[in-house]
């Protein structure tokens, strides 16, 4: 019953319960012609589905059931690459650079697929999106996270210089087949996983897929599924942010 009143007061389902009173009220005193109060109506109903945690766990679905969890390393796995997700930067609060939550979470579990046969390198990937922000290239923060986790400096390989998903691919591609390895792990979020392993597989690198981070987890549904959330519209925006990118990387050839 706490849970429930709890969802029901936050600050964007409250607002959009507010709204939904002031929609139904201005069709049951029809001031204004029916053309414009469908204007209103339909991008407020759209907005309600878009809301739900039961459409945002569908649209997550359409990218990440594609790849279900690795259950174990390739015996054949000749590099494990890792992909940076976001760097939070030094500043007067922290001291030094640290590893946002979903970039922790692909270095640990880049560590966990280490530690499950022979030793092999792990690539991780990804330079400053923004060059004036203070820190290192987010690979380098990833590098050392990953060697307090037990991976030692001679199996790392630090790809500091791309700034978007392709370009991880196209530089990582080169110091891969510098060392002759064509056969990778890649590790990102799972509904990154398309578009990333996509790019990899263009630049002629033999992927197999170790998602992490799954959003869309099993899913059981009730009546709290269907009451708007701020949560459930950021999913939606990752998943849509995903679909336009894969669509604009397909047209522009790098997939």
């Amino acid at each position: 019953m706490y849970e429930n009143v709890v969802a029901l007061l936050r600050p964007y389902t409250l607002l959009w319960f507010l709204l939904l009173v002031a929609v139904v009220n201005l069709w049951y005193k029809r001031r204004e012609t029916r053309g414009r109060l469908l204007l209103l109506t339909i991008p407020f109903a759209a907005l309600h589905l878009l809301s739900t945690p039961l459409v945002a766990h569908l649209a997550l679905g359409t990218l990440e059931w594609q790849y279900p969890p690795l259950e174990s390393r390739p015996a054949d796995c000749q590099a494990i690459v890792v992909l940076a997700g976001a760097i939070l930067s030094p500043d007067e609060v922290h001291g030094r650079a640290e590893l946002a939550d979903d970039t922790r979470l692909r270095c640990l579990y880049a560590a966990e697929l280490y530690r499950q046969g022979p030793a092999r390198p792990i690539l991780v990937s990804g330079g400053k999106v923004d060059m004036e922000a203070p820190g290192p290239a987010h690979a380098r923060v990833m590098a050392e996270f990953l060697q307090t986790q037990g991976v030692p400096a001679r199996d790392l390989i630090v790809e500091d210089i791309s700034r978007t998903t392709y370009e991880n691919a196209v530089e990582s591609g080169r110091e891969l087949k510098r060392r002759r390895l064509d056969k990778i792990i890649l590790v990102v979020d799972a509904v990154d996983m398309c578009r990333a392993a996509r790019c990899f597989a263009r630049q002629e690198i033999e992927v197999t897929a170790a998602a992490c981070h799954y959003r869309a987890r099993p899913f059981e549904f009730s009546a709290r599924t269907l009451v708007p959330s701020a949560g459930a519209v950021r999913n939606c925006e990752r998943v849509w942010h995903e679909w336009v990118g894969v669509v604009w990387y397909w047209c522009r050839g790098r997939i």
